[in-house]
């Protein structure tokens, strides 16, 4: 149910609760956004063959101003991708470096 404050449909003027449902809308994309953000440039940090593990990824994402990176990689098993990205990157960086 749809409240129409101070007569907004009768003047033509949008509902406010039509214009918070597209204030929220906005802050789900962004944040799914931010979310494609910080696992692209988790794998970047591990493909770079600079990080040991996915905790000195998470300390650099945090460093970046990116301070969704915990939770977002509080996952065991993205955990263990990304070491062994970090792993097979460094191995990579030692053979040929």
């Amino acid at each position: 149910m749809i409240c129409y404050r101070g007569g907004a449909r009768k003047r033509g003027r949008t509902p406010r609760y039509e214009l918070a449902q597209g204030i929220v809308g906005a802050a789900r994309v962004k944040k799914k956004q931010r979310e494609e953000l910080i696992q692209k440039r988790a794998e970047e940090l591990a493909r770079s063959g600079q990080h040991e593990d996915w905790t000195s990824i998470e300390i650099t994402l945090r460093h970046e101003g990116l301070r969704e990176a915990r939770q977002l990689l509080d996952s065991s098993f993205y955990r263990h991708e990304l070491n062994e990205v970090s792993d097979s990157a460094r191995q990579q960086h030692k053979k040929f470096g």
